[in-house]
């Protein structure tokens, strides 16, 4: 079969030809197109791939680090448990022991020694608002110290502090402000007191039913009762910290 030559062909087969011709033209840059989104969908899904690979790999990672710490954890504790231990003895240890500013040790206690003057009761809430009470003596060794100390800051004869023992419950029998009763192998008590005086003409009515301490040079047995309505000094007694 012999080719036409295009002079030979109809108007219409160049006509449809062309047609033909710019519809594959259309295709062809739609399946371009296709191609690029295919393309670009690929890099980001590979993007975002790479990058849950890496997360992957730091959450493998963390969850190897979470299991060491796990198994390290009785030790953990165990060493927690014995340094607590060791601290706690070191802090109940005498040597470790200290006193809040103002205050001063004595063995296993610290001593609150005022400047400032308040009736009993007075004395023994403000001795309470400091985290301790007015002192109690269950000592020899404690009322000796007591005594020095006093005689260094009285300011005048009657210049007396007050401890904590009182008899405004019932006349004669003394008792702490813990409630324990005075012991009779504990008692401090200056000849003659207590002697519940109530005043040259009988003005105080309620007598002297408050232990206070202070006499100038006595040294142990230096307690006396006063008038619980009295301004006197106090001693607050506390634990160390």
């Amino acid at each position: 079969m012999a080719l036409l030559l295009p002079s030979e062909l109809s108007i219409n087969e160049v006509k449809a030809a062309r047609a033909r011709y710019a519809e594959l033209q259309k295709y062809s840059h739609l399946i371009e197109n296709k191609r690029r989104a295919v393309k670009n969908e690929y890099e980001t899904l590979r993007a975002k791939y790479d990058d849950l690979q890496k997360y992957k790999s730091m959450m493998e990672n963390r969850l190897t680090e979470y299991k060491k710490s796990v198994e390290e954890l009785p030790k953990c504790v165990s060493d927690l448990l014995e340094t607590s231990t060791i601290l706690e003895a070191f802090r109940e240890s005498e040597d470790c022991m200290t006193c809040r500013y103002g205050w001063k040790r004595f063995n296993d206690k610290c001593y609150f020694f005022s400047s400032d003057r308040l009736n009993w009761s007075q004395s023994r809430d403000n001795c309470v608002t400091k985290g301790g009470h007015l002192v109690i003596i269950d000592s020899t060794e404690e009322q000796k110290f007591l005594d020095n100390e006093v005689s260094t800051k009285m300011e005048h004869a009657s210049d007396n502090f007050w401890i904590g023992m009182t008899d405004s419950e019932t006349e004669g029998q003394w008792v702490w402000v813990d409630n324990m009763p005075l012991d009779d192998n504990k008692k401090f008590w200056l000849k003659g007191e207590p002697d519940d005086w109530k005043g040259r003409n009988s003005e105080l009515k309620f007598g002297e039913d408050c232990a206070r301490v202070g006499i100038y040079g006595c040294t142990l047995f230096c307690w006396g009762d006063s008038n619980c309505s009295a301004r006197r000094k106090r001693i607050c007694e506390a634990k160390g910290v």
